[in-house]
């Protein structure tokens, strides 16, 4: 969830800039590979985030997290419409690492999509295999507590699913602040 919450934001720095918080979400060997299929470096991209915003509506669909130990990878279709009416339609991949305690953006890659091509995708979730098999905490209700909390940082970072399923209520939700 907290992926899908930087990336909402990622795509509405595309229609209102914040230079400032892309540059804090950047890593420092950030790479672009544009939709023309310019390769552009952090310093480059982020000159092109102070500059008037590519498009006049954005929004995203079909996104995918897919978390690979202490990288992410998130793929979607970024849909828009540039100030002078042009429709765009982007397949995107975006990859994250986990440093310093926080997510930070390394690449992106924005591949333009015919307009008559299907933003559907045939990738599925994957579903859960098998049952949690880990060990809940025992002692008293602080340890216990601190101890959920380092199992369910582990398991978000792990993309651990089962953990989840075997933890959290049914109607469990997680709200992000910007």
């Amino acid at each position: 969830l907290q992926l899908r919450a930087i990336d909402a934001r990622v795509v509405a720095t595309q229609r209102l800039r914040d230079p400032a918080w892309i540059e804090t979400l950047l890593d420092r060997d950030f790479l672009l590979t544009d939709r023309n299929g310019n390769w552009l470096e952090r310093e480059e991209f982020l000159a092109r985030q102070r500059e008037p915003a590519l498009f006049a509506e954005v929004d995203r669909n079909q996104l995918q997290v897919r978390l690979f130990g202490e990288v992410a990878v998130l793929h979607g279709v970024l849909h828009g419409r540039t100030p002078s009416g042009e429709r765009l339609q982007l397949r995107t991949t975006d990859v994250y690492a986990w440093q310093d305690g926080r997510w930070q953006l390394v690449s992106m890659q924005h591949t333009p999509m015919r307009a008559d091509a299907s933003a559907d995708t045939a990738v599925a979730a994957p579903a859960i295999t098998a049952p949690w098999r880990g060990t809940d905490p025992q002692g008293d209700d602080f340890m216990v507590l601190t101890a959920l909390n380092a199992q369910y940082v582990q398991a978000f970072r792990a993309a651990d699913a089962a953990w989840y399923d075997a933890h959290l209520a049914p109607d469990y939700q997680v709200v992000y602040g910007n």
